[in-house]
């Protein structure tokens, strides 16, 4: 998987973590600052990797095996805002950049050694 379907993952992963339910294409297109035609495209990618169930105008919802990998992904991430921020004592804004940067190339056994 690539880092841009990983932060997609992530993304669906935060609004519905933040009570956004169904999750639709504006709420992507808005949190990612990107347009419609865009989330549609990248959610027809994500449905052909079986990541997610996309219905045209109505909801995104996770597959078991998308919940599992955006599960990793929010988890790698969070380890990089502990990282950045509390050991490295980063600003805000570096701590959000690395994080994001750095999660696409944590693995399990990296992420059970940081913990």
């Amino acid at each position: 998987m690539k880092g841009r379907e990983e932060e997609y993952l992530r993304v669906i992963w935060s609004l519905e973590e933040g009570g956004v339910n169904p999750v639709r294409v504006r709420d992507i297109s808005a949190m990612l600052d990107v347009t419609p035609p865009s989330v549609v495209q990248m959610l027809h990618r994500l449905e052909a990797m079986g990541l997610i169930e996309y219905s045209k105008h109505r909801h995104v919802a996770f597959t078991e095996e998308g919940r599992d990998a955006g599960a990793a992904i929010v988890r790698y991430h969070r380890l990089m805002e502990v990282l950045f921020g509390g050991v490295m004592e980063g600003s805000e804004d570096d701590v959000e950049m690395l994080s994001c940067g750095a999660e696409h190339f944590i693995t399990p056994a990296i992420a059970e050694k940081l913990c």
